[in-house]
């Protein structure tokens, strides 16, 4: 079956936005090496959707190997891997100091993240990152809500569909 683009050609294509619509879920665990989760590991997880106010990264950048030889005038290269973005969770402070990010995640923990572009629903594609949790620091600010930034090294990450009981 050919590719056609609807979402660039707009035939037939429903667009939908991020809000409302995107969810990320922090998963206590995934047993699975497919990093797909169990409907009960989601279950068991953290709905983080609500409480975020910006995110960062969460993406990959191709990475790609030179080959130079002495017979061409031009140096072709070859898909090399991808290398996965630093990125962040930027929360909303809870003003009671207690049940936010400040005091959920540490320096040092491994967290799973599933990110449901189309929602947590039954077969939607999602993506399961494992993120190593760098600091968890506010930032200084002068105005605006009081936020706490989340940052976070990519081990791996896996492109999936949801179980069907979502």
């Amino acid at each position: 079956m050919a590719f056609t683009p609807t979402a660039l050609a707009g035939a037939g294509a429903t667009r939908f936005g991020v809000k409302k619509n995107l969810e990320l879920v922090s998963l206590p665990a995934i047993a699975a090496t497919t990093l797909i989760p169990t409907q009960v590991e989601i279950n068991a997880g953290t709905n983080l959707t609500c409480a975020i106010q910006a995110t960062s990264g969460f993406t990959a950048s191709d990475t790609w190997a030179e080959l130079p030889d002495l017979c061409s005038d031009f140096t072709g290269k070859v898909w090399n891997g991808a290398s996965l973005a630093d990125s962040s969770i930027t929360f909303y402070l809870d003003e009671s100091a207690a049940n936010d990010a400040y005091d959920y995640y540490s320096t040092g923990d491994v967290v799973r993240i599933l990110q449901c572009p189309w929602g947590l629903a039954g077969l939607k594609k999602a993506i399961t990152w494992v993120m190593e949790i760098g600091s968890v620091l506010p930032p200084i600010a002068t105005e605006g809500a009081s936020l706490v930034v989340v940052n976070m090294a990519p081990r791996t990450m896996a492109k999936i569909a949801l179980p069907a009981e979502t």
